[in-house]
């Protein structure tokens, strides 16, 4: 048994109790089926041994893609896969957090708001990238992961992103590298950002669920070097 899977068997049903009602409806299904993974619940598989005839039941796995026991080895996998694909340069590893004021709406409408996060992220990345003090060429690339918990298993949506240190250039013959030891400042990063993800939540109608004051503070963006990205695939 996992430890996410203990935790839900021990406090999902209190914790249903109090909170289910303002609960995603998706939530609900990811904690049904990882308490319920390798239970018996969906189904057995049966195992014999053609020599001898005896026979080994398993009980078979939920395949929720949340569920940590059955995607481990998916992870592995993927986590192989990355490594092969790695340019031979530096990396940047830069994480873009959404302020408490918008965890509310984007819990409620988490298609719009985790679509808008990945695409102003792209948005605000390229247009700083183009930019000679930086790397000169918007043509960069970058893998995104959406984190939606924080340390204490709190709602806490934020993207994960490793970029390559540099871009082609715009007419694709070349590559351009950025600075070692800066890929663009966080400051714009965070205000192009910013101001990209309050245009979205404008166009889709959220507006009204959101306290005006988060567009006057300021939000967490942060960079630094990874190496050559190893660690931070990892991660």
């Amino acid at each position: 048994m996992s430890a996410i899977q203990n935790i839900f068997n021990l406090y999902g049903p209190e914790y249903l109790a109090r909170f289910g009602n303002s609960m995603p409806q998706n939530h609900k299904k990811v904690m049904r089926a990882i308490r319920q993974c390798r239970s018996g619940a969906f189904g057995k598989a049966v195992y014999v041994c053609n020599a001898c005839g005896s026979s080994h039941v398993i009980n078979c796995s939920c395949g929720n893609r949340h569920c940590p026991s059955c995607q481990q080895h998916k992870a592995q996998v993927w986590l192989e896969t990355q490594m092969q694909k790695r340019l031979p340069c530096s990396y940047f590893f830069i994480t873009i957090a959404l302020p408490a004021q918008v965890r509310h709406a984007v819990r409620s409408r988490q298609r719009t708001g985790y679509a808008a996060m990945f695409s102003c992220a792209q948005a605000a990345l390229k247009k700083l990238a183009r930019d000679p003090r930086f790397v000169g060429t918007s043509r960069i690339g970058f893998l995104a992961a959406l984190h939606t918990w924080g340390g204490m298993l709190q709602f806490h949506p934020h993207l994960h992103m490793i970029i390559p240190a540099g871009g082609i250039s715009e007419n694709g013959t070349s590559w351009m590298d950025s600075r070692q030891d800066l890929f663009v400042h966080t400051d714009p990063l965070e205000t192009i950002f910013k101001a990209k993800f309050r245009d979205a939540m404008k166009n889709a109608g959220l507006m009204n669920y959101i306290d005006p004051a988060v567009w006057r503070k300021k939000w967490v963006v942060h960079s630094e070097p990874a190496g050559n990205g190893k660690h931070a695939f990892r991660y």
